[in-house]
């Protein structure tokens, strides 16, 4: 190392460092495929004239070079401390040799490692640590300008106010929700995407298709085209009922295909990493460390995993993008760390807008909300003894619930819930750590049933990680930990808290506990718990509360505990998780940020012949290409019998379907409806009674014969 430090002049040294520099990053650029490939044309097309050989290893030859770049700018940033040297090259070298022996042999290495990015980093931590000294006047003059910036930022009142907070934090969740689906799908006339969906998506669709079309009743939420001549609820298509009531009140303005389910997800980003920064302030922390924190919630895996499902991911069964609200949930928390300054009022109109805000977004989120405002009402009155403020706050906060799931319907079809997912749609122990093939890094676990997707409660690498962090340093720090708890004045509040964690993670799991593929053990609810618990089968979902609460600690603990390194290990953490769940983030985008185009499975011109003169299509059994019918439905202003819904009244309509039937053998068919069948030996005993065709591989019965359908119809 003297040897360079002597002979070498300082303009040379400085020319090679340029040199380096911009050859590595000439390399990490050229290692983009994109970039090659232009290259590479460049090339062949106006140089050699010719195609070029071998070039499927130009890839390896570039990490080569990025290399001996690397090591040339260690060699001149090094004085005479030759076992630092030798500690940051030896590192870089073995580094490369791994990353280039799995990236040979094809392995699927993350890009960034394609180049020895990590090893600069890796190897500048190292030397930092063995060469200290030698960093010190650089590091110290780092350091101060960071702080001065840090406190000129922290000492502005209007960056440091909640409200430049909330809407810094809600214009990360709001590019993040573009970076993932991109923008075509907030256009409200492309509607193309949610029709081609996979999961539950193009039925949320046609819900809100077929509430457009149905008149007003009261209760508001419900319509008479879904399955007639019953009403049912919009609550019960999972359709947002909240924005389906306000687009229909605009219908008339609206152009025809309209869709809201796009603003919806951007909404729930914003407001996701708004509150969540919120959250971060409450918790002790700075606009800086409120921005960084919020990358947290934004990076949500359970939100992520229900807002959208394409048509290629069909056989994963998670999309309600109702589900995605997981503002409600944050909510629930800022109200629980702020509501000892509320009023009696003030807590009573806070949680009676929570409550009816959850019913008019998806039923599941009231549960959440009704479990936390039982603990804050109780850490109030263990401060209070005062249980008449308590039982006013229920009284008035139910009440307003009830008076809101009445005015849209959630009571009026009388459908009956099944009990029959208690135990298999619930969570699993490893939940918290089973990735369930969103992560990059960890490999997933086994599950005992099959619907433990509920479940899904991935917390990402990255708070793994710092969870990791923080229990070792409680354990090694365990008498001051002791006594941090002992001297605290919150002592009831954290008691609430493992509290809150209990009752959603026993909720969550029951009543079949369960670890990796093994059933622990089962126990037995009395039945007036069972069929209480039976609105609320897929138990699974209430991990999520569990999850956003790790998380407020994880953050809480780097402010409070790590005061000086904070940010850093904010931003530390935050990049850790990005890397583990980047896989998942675009798996969820792709597809939805082209334009793609819906083709219906009833593509004949006769559907549209017969709609002109139907106003019924009566399924007799199981659906047959459903979603074809509901379009068909929605597009002539068409009634179906009988749909997929979350909760419907299964013997009314049977016994509808049983009328019918009967009314058909006697001869009193209806001329306005479509009778849809699954299989040719449902239509034996109409024989006679209608005229049967076979459409696009559909057999359907019509009371008159029709002319134009001569070439489709069924002898009998």
């Amino acid at each position: 190392m003297k040897f360079v430090n002597i002979f070498l002049p300082t303009r040379i040294k400085l020319s090679l460092v340029i040199v380096s520099i911009i050859g590595l990053i000439a390399c990490i650029v050229m290692l983009i495929p994109e970039v090659q490939s232009n290259i590479i044309y460049f090339i062949q097309s106006f140089i050699i004239h010719r195609e070029l050989h071998h070039i499927d290893k130009l890839d390896n030859y570039l990490v080569s070079i990025s290399f001996i770049f690397v090591i040339i700018l260690y060699v001149l940033f090094y004085k005479n401390n030759k076992i630092a040297t030798l500690c940051c090259l030896f590192t870089v070298f073995i580094l490369y040799v791994i990353v280039y022996y799995f990236w040979s042999l094809g392995r699927d290495m993350p890009s960034e490692l394609r180049f020895p990015f990590f090893g600069i980093l890796i190897t500048g931590i190292i030397t930092y640590i063995v060469d200290r000294d030698y960093f010190s006047p650089y590091t110290a003059l780092v350091i101060a300008l960071f702080r001065k910036i840090y406190d000129k930022i922290n000492n502005n009142k209007v960056i440091n106010s909640s409200i430049f907070v909330f809407i810094s934090c809600g214009l990360i969740g709001a590019l993040f929700f573009i970076y993932v689906y991109g923008i075509t799908i907030l256009d409200f006339t492309y509607t193309d995407w949610l029709m081609n969906g996979g999961g539950d998506l193009p039925l949320h669709y046609f819900g809100w298709r077929l509430f457009r079309n149905s008149a007003w009743y009261f209760p508001i939420g419900m319509m008479d085209n879904i399955v007639y001549p019953l009403k049912e609820s919009i609550i019960y298509t999972d359709s947002i009922p909240l924005f389906a009531v306000i687009s229909k009140l605009f219908s008339p303005i609206l152009p025809h295909n309209f869709q809201y389910f796009g603003l919806f997800g951007i909404l729930c980003y914003i407001l996701q990493g708004g509150i969540g920064g919120i959250i971060v302030k409450k918790i002790g922390g700075d606009t800086i460390q409120a921005c960084i924190g919020s990358f947290f919630f934004t990076f949500s895996t359970v939100m992520l995993w229900r807002m959208y499902v394409q048509a290629s991911h069909a056989h994963i069964l998670h999309s309600h993008t109702s589900l995605a609200a997981h503002f409600i949930i944050l909510l629930c928390i800022l109200v629980f760390l702020s509501s000892r300054t509320y009023s009696k009022i003030k807590r009573t109109l806070v949680y009676s807008g929570l409550l009816c805000l959850s019913a008019v977004i998806h039923m599941y989120f009231v549960l959440m909300v009704f479990i936390f405002m039982c603990f804050d009402l109780l850490s109030d009155y263990l401060h209070t003894r005062n249980w008449k403020k308590q039982l006013l706050t229920i009284t008035i906060s139910c009440s307003a619930l009830l008076i809101t799931m009445l005015c849209f319907g959630a009571f009026y079809s009388h459908s009956k819930s099944s009990a029959g997912g208690l135990g298999f749609l619930s969570a699993n122990i490893n939940a918290l750590f089973n990735p369930q093939g969103t992560s990059c890094f960890l490999k997933d676990l086994p599950l005992a049933k099959a619907g433990q997707y509920e479940g899904y409660s991935y917390l990402g690498l990255g708070i793994i990680v710092c969870l990791i962090m923080i229990f070792s340093q409680i354990i090694f720090n365990a008498r001051n930990t002791l006594n941090l708890i002992k001297y605290t004045e919150n002592k009831t509040n954290i008691a609430l808290v493992v509290g809150i964690i209990l009752v959603f993670t026993i909720f969550a799991l029951s009543p079949a506990i369960t670890f990796n593929q093994h059933v622990l053990f089962t126990y037995v609810l009395p039945k007036a718990i069972r069929n209480m618990l039976a609105t609320f089968r897929s138990t699974g979902r209430m991990t999520w509360p569990v999850i956003y609460i790790i998380t407020v600690f994880c953050i809480w603990y780097l402010i409070a505990m790590c005061s000086k390194k904070a940010v850093i290990l904010l931003l530390f953490f935050v990049f850790v998780q990005f890397l583990d769940l980047r896989g998942d983030f675009t798996n969820k985008g792709n597809g939805l940020k082209q334009r793609i185009e819906w083709k219906t499975q009833l593509p004949s011109e006769e559907w549209n012949k017969l709609a002109k003169n139907t106003k019924h299509i009566f399924f007799f059994s199981k659906f047959t290409k459903l979603y074809d019918f509901l379009y068909l439905a929605a597009e002539h202003n068409i009634t179906v019998n009988d749909s997929s819904l979350a909760r419907k009244n299964e013997s009314a309509i049977n016994e509808y379907k049983q009328q019918e039937r009967k009314g058909i053998q006697n001869g009193e068919a209806s001329s306005d409806t479509i009778y849809v069948f699954a299989a040719m030996e449902e239509t034996d005993v109409f024989a006679g009674k209608l005229s049967f065709y076979l459409i696009d591989g559909i057999i359907i019965g019509i009371k008159e014969p029709a002319v134009y359908l001569e070439n489709y119809q069924l002898k009998i």
